[in-house]
């Protein structure tokens, strides 16, 4: 669970979704990615991040899955739903919530994903290394 203050001072609570929401969330994220046939590289220039975003973000799927978790986190006090989003001042509010949506529930599945990887170049020879 996450608390946050968005910029307009709405109070947010992100709740962990279910297994299967977040799954279905981080599935249709790369699913999305996948399709642009852009490599994501920390040293990508904003124009590239901005198509990467732009792609997620205008996707059917991804949209539907977000829409999936937030429905156990709140707004002001009132469960998130579509119409939450109807104001002007929330839509100012939306990715505030959004990202930290994102946070919370992926940010497990990279940590874990992170780690084995660590742990997999340890025990995998270089490229490079001396036979």
């Amino acid at each position: 669970m996450s608390e946050i203050t968005t910029a307009n001072g709405v109070s947010v609570v992100v709740n962990v979704a279910p297994f299967k929401d977040a799954m279905a969330l981080k599935n249709a994220i790369a699913k999305e990615l996948t399709a642009t046939g852009i490599k994501l590289d920390l040293k990508a220039d904003v124009s590239t991040l901005s198509s990467l975003a732009l792609s997620v973000d205008s996707s059917d799927s991804v949209y539907k899955a977000l829409f999936s978790c937030l429905a156990r986190c709140t707004y002001g006090g009132q469960k998130i739903i579509e119409a939450t989003f109807e104001d002007e001042k929330a839509r100012e509010d939306y990715y505030e919530v959004v990202i930290e949506c994102l946070k919370v529930n992926l940010s497990p599945f990279f940590k874990g994903l992170a780690l084995k990887l660590k742990t997999l170049k340890e025990i995998l020879p270089e490229k490079d290394s001396p036979k």
